[in-house]
């Protein structure tokens, strides 16, 4: 086996030139040598038994040449990658990858000359079956950054001759190799880096695969689905230049990416009790298996509270064709209401006294569910009643008195209650009670009372006063009106020194021997009554 040297820079050759700055600039350079380390740009084999091989070695490496010019220089302390590109020309002729791969540059490259990097070595085989004289040429190639930090690289041509002799006469080789493609069985990961691998075989009695003869083909895995992976027609060679057809396996890509989900609130406040919605859409990401059915949605909204609610989209509301589900997601949301709170004003059941003070009571609340009495709302009170005059009166809460927080107001409540006057009597001589007063028909009886004051002579209701006749009670008390008064006829009037109304009620002779009720209605609703028996 034949040792060569090979020394690689980084221009086309190693003894490009580049003119610059006034003078000449020399880029870093591919550079081989021999063993004595003199730079070789071919080598020949010489002959070569039919069916032999011959090996040699060479060594690259990068050089450092003359003066800097950033674009074709390699950056202080990177690394630079070998590699050996297809070998054209006459088929025979197998160049291995440099080993080792890869040599960092020391630190001063830029500033000196004529410096090398760590020497890398590659085989170059040559051979044949079939006589005659072959030529063909094996590139190698440096890459690297350059001091502007931008991707740099140069090759160098290797021309390599040798001569099949002493051939039997053999029978051409015409059937093309087999290439066998393995895809991986499981699913690959979306994104990931995942490959077949190939195998090529030569039929028996053929001239044999020319290397390699096996290999690894990356697999696409930027989009999920069936995909299929090709190895080229050509992918192997056997000796005799046979090219392998196309070849191919099939494999799947996965995803692991959930699918997102939107979750939708209404930008509105809802109603308390009412249906209402949060809408959802899911997406897939580029590339990723694509949104299982159903893509999209809605959530129905708890409106069973007011105040700030939050709507909830759970795990696994949408998946992709993967099988991916979704993560939780949420929104929020605020629940009205427009009910309004309810005052409920209570006036006395009793009758209240002409001239005196009284309230009514109210408290409010708000209708369950709702947004409770505001805070700066009262929630209680009461309301002066008038007592001014006698009769019916009504009290009321007015409107908007009370107030919920959610801002509705309360409408206007009322109560009714009654004022009559602060009665006295009936006084001498008539009794009240159930004692029956005597009275001569015909006769006029004062019948006195108190109404704590002068309150005008339009004190009576209409058609007051009355008497309703009853049967006698032979077992009653029977007291005898010991004062009565000769008059035309009934009538009313107020004496100031007593501080007594008097009327004055003309009985009537017919009424002899009968039983009755004397009724005295006021015009504030209220009866009096005293029970009569009428003699002769």
């Amino acid at each position: 086996m034949k040792r060569w040297g090979m020394s690689i820079a980084g221009a086309a050759t190693a003894a490009a030139l580049i003119l610059g700055g006034g003078g000449i600039a020399y880029a870093d350079s591919l550079f081989l040598t021999d063993e004595l380390d003199v730079e070789v740009s071919s080598i020949d084999f010489g002959p070569i038994a039919c069916g032999e091989q011959d090996t040699a070695t060479v060594s690259l490496a990068a050089k450092r040449n003359g003066n800097v010019n950033s674009g074709n220089v390699f950056a202080n302390s990177s690394t630079v990658t070998f590699s050996v590109l297809p070998t054209t020309g006459d088929a025979g002729a197998v160049a291995t990858q440099p080993a080792p791969s890869t040599a960092a540059l020391p630190g001063n490259w830029v500033a000196s000359n004529n410096i090398f990097s760590t020497p890398s070595d590659s085989e170059i085989t040559v051979g044949g079956s079939v006589e005659g004289t072959y030529t063909s040429k094996v590139t190698y190639k440096v890459a690297g950054t350059n001091t502007s930090s931008a991707a740099f690289s140069t090759t160098k041509d290797v021309t390599v001759s040798w001569e099949i002799v002493d051939c039997e006469v053999v029978v051409p080789d015409e059937t093309v190799p087999v290439v066998v493609v393995t895809c991986p069985t499981e699913e690959v990961l979306r994104g990931s880096t995942a490959y077949a691998t190939w195998v090529a075989t030569d039929e028996v009695g053929g001239s044999g695969i020319a290397e390699p003869s096996s290999g690894s083909i990356e697999l696409d895995t930027s989009s999920y689905g069936a995909a299929t992976a090709t190895a080229p027609v050509g992918t192997a060679k056997d000796i005799a230049g046979n090219e392998s057809a196309e070849a191919t396996c099939a494999y799947f890509v996965t995803e692991k990416t959930p699918p997102v989900v939107v979750l939708t609130c209404p930008d509105e406040d809802v109603l308390l009790g009412s249906s209402a919605e949060a809408t959802w859409v899911a997406t897939d990401e580029a590339g990723g298996s694509g949104i299982a059915e159903p893509s999209s949605g809605s959530i129905d909204l708890d409106t069973s509270s007011y105040g700030p609610a939050t709507a909830t989209a759970p795990a696994g509301t949408a998946k992709d064709l993967a099988g991916n589900g979704s993560a939780e997601v949420t929104c929020e949301y605020f629940v009205t209401e427009n009910t309004p709170p309810v005052v409920d004003l209570v006036c006395p059941t009793s009758p209240l006294i002409l001239g005196s003070s009284a309230v009514a009571e109210w408290t409010a609340y708000d209708p369950s569910p709702g947004s409770g009495i505001a805070d700066d709302s009262p929630s209680s009170g009461s309301v002066a009643l008038a007592t001014s005059s006698v009769g019916s009166k009504t009290a009321t809460v007015p409107a908007g008195t009370v107030w919920d927080a959610a801002g509705n107001e309360s409408i206007a409540d009322s109560c009714t209650y009654s004022v009559i006057y602060d009665f006295a009597g009936f006084f001498r001589p008539v009794d009240m009670g159930n004692v029956v007063n005597s009275a001569k028909a015909g006769s006029a009886v004062p019948i006195k009372f108190g109404l704590d004051g002068d309150q005008g002579l339009d004190i009576l209701a209409a058609g007051s006063p009355t008497i309703t006749f009853t049967s006698c009670n032979a077992s009653a008390t029977i007291d005898a009106i010991e004062t009565t008064i000769t008059a035309g006829g009934s009538s009313l009037s107020y004496d100031p020194v007593a501080g007594q109304y008097v009327y004055v009620w003309k009985t009537e002779k017919s009424w002899a021997g009968k039983c009755g009720t004397f009724a005295l209605k006021l015009n504030d609703g209220t009866t009096h009554s005293a029970l009569f028996k009428f003699l002769k």
